[in-house]
């Protein structure tokens, strides 16, 4: 955009990926979007920018148990290395690309403990973690469902910022979708003219 609005260039663009930058906060784009920032102490960090993007409305159903699952499993693992490790800390645990999570929530145990150099004891009744882990995704969902409902504002307020900026710099800007949600819910556009 900054490029674009340097030199003049015809711009059409689906934004996406807001938190994909190297600041650790977001600097808004234009100088009206800085200065409301400014006026109301508003921060973002990168996380939330990536809450921007975070709704699936796309990926098939299987997806979406498998993700449900792998969730389910760090957060009871996240119970069981705390009384493991004896320290009430979170683990981050890596991804586990799908088709790669192991079969049982053991065993998931065991591979997110030897990536993270957790010692577990020869005997562990898994059930009361595993459950742990299923009660706390419940929870998450939960939390999450207010979170989310400052998703897609959040969501057009950094494109209205884009939009400002191109404003700033000369531009007549349109503002609309290209698609139904149901294809993607990043469907905003952004076009120069």
């Amino acid at each position: 955009l900054e490029l674009a609005a340097e030199r003049g260039a015809a711009v059409t663009l689906a934004p996406c990926c807001y938190h994909r930058t190297e600041a650790v906060d977001y600097l808004a784009l234009s100088n009206r979007g800085r200065a409301l920032m400014a006026e109301h102490g508003l921060t973002l960090s990168r996380e939330d920018l990536a809450m921007a993007v975070q709704e699936t409305v796309t990926a098939p159903q299987g997806v979406r148990r498998h993700r449900r699952r792998a969730n389910a499993w760090r957060l009871g693992f996240d119970r069981l290395q705390r009384e493991v490790r004896g320290r009430d800390e979170y683990l981050p645990v890596p991804s586990c690309a799908y088709g790669r999570l192991p079969g049982d929530f053991a065993g998931f145990c065991r591979w997110a403990a030897e990536s993270k150099g957790v010692t577990l004891p020869e005997e562990v009744d898994w059930a009361p973690f595993e459950t742990a882990g299923w009660r706390r995704q419940a929870e998450v969902e939960r939390l999450e469902l207010v979170r989310h409902l400052f998703r897609r504002p959040l969501e057009v307020w950094l494109v209205l910022d884009r939009a400002w900026r191109l404003v700033e710099a000369g531009y007549r800007v349109r503002l609309g979708t290209f698609c139904e949600r149901e294809l993607t819910p990043r469907n905003l556009l952004l076009e120069t003219r």
